[in-house]
């Protein structure tokens, strides 16, 4: 019976240092960092795959929105082409003319040729003044009224400010 009970406490023992040994290679703090690591790892090739995907959808889109382009000159010119051949009526013309202020169409060497001319003007970032000497809204001290230095202004309270 004795040397049961020795052989208990001895597997006992063992399987203690065992198990502290396994806990303190599973939870350690360098286990942790290694699999802290392994996770940065992969969500920074997934946020790498991520933007890949982003720039090919916009590249692509910027291809797309090109072609589309192309195609609307294509569809115009030949539309005017053949509205300046088929047709004699000069209102007609006129009108066609009017419709797309920003092409027009002008015959050169016996041929029709759309040139594209800029008539849009950029956007302001004012509003124009009717009085040249009136403070403009981007001005400095626009909506600030003139204070006199000889009487302290106060709040409700009654304080300096």
């Amino acid at each position: 019976m004795g040397s049961t009970i020795v052989i208990a406490a001895v597997t006992f023992l063992v399987g203690l240092g065992l198990g502290v040994l396994l806990h303190k290679l599973l939870h350690s703090e360098t286990a942790k960092n290694r699999r802290l690591e392994r996770q940065i790892d992969h969500l920074q090739d997934q946020h790498t795959r991520y933007q890949a995907e982003v720039a090919e959808h916009f590249s692509r889109t910027a291809e797309m929105l090109g072609k589309l382009n192309a195609n609307y000159r294509d569809i115009f010119n030949h539309l005017a082409v053949g509205a300046e051949r088929l047709c004699s009526d000069s209102e007609f013309k006129s009108l066609v003319s009017s419709a797309t202020p920003s092409l027009s169409v002008k015959r050169k060497e016996g041929k029709s040729k759309v040139e594209e001319e800029s008539v849009f003007e950029p956007p302001r970032d004012y509003a124009p003044k009717a009085d040249p000497k009136e403070k403009g809204t981007l001005s400095e001290d626009y909506g600030f009224e003139s204070r006199s230095h000889n009487s302290p202004e106060t709040t409700s309270e009654g304080e300096k400010y």
